[in-house]
């Protein structure tokens, strides 16, 4: 995916795959609790969506996983 920004990365997605947002933003466009953010491998602060990114920067997405 392409974008000038984290979010924008994450509305490209989200426009392939309805409802894949939801699951990373809450609704106030921030990163729920337990997702993490980072870009080229370094986490980036929470709620730091509008970081900006450079051609061959890579953005991951890694949330929690829990069960019981």
């Amino acid at each position: 995916m392409t974008g000038a920004t984290v979010l924008e990365c994450i509305e490209a997605v989200e426009a392939l795959h309805p409802g894949f947002a939801s699951q990373v933003l809450d609704a106030a466009g921030a990163p729920h609790g337990f997702v993490k953010l980072f870009v080229n491998g370094e986490e980036i602060e929470r709620g730091a969506v509008e970081t900006p990114l450079r051609d061959g920067d890579e953005v991951e997405i890694l949330a929690a996983i829990a069960g019981g």
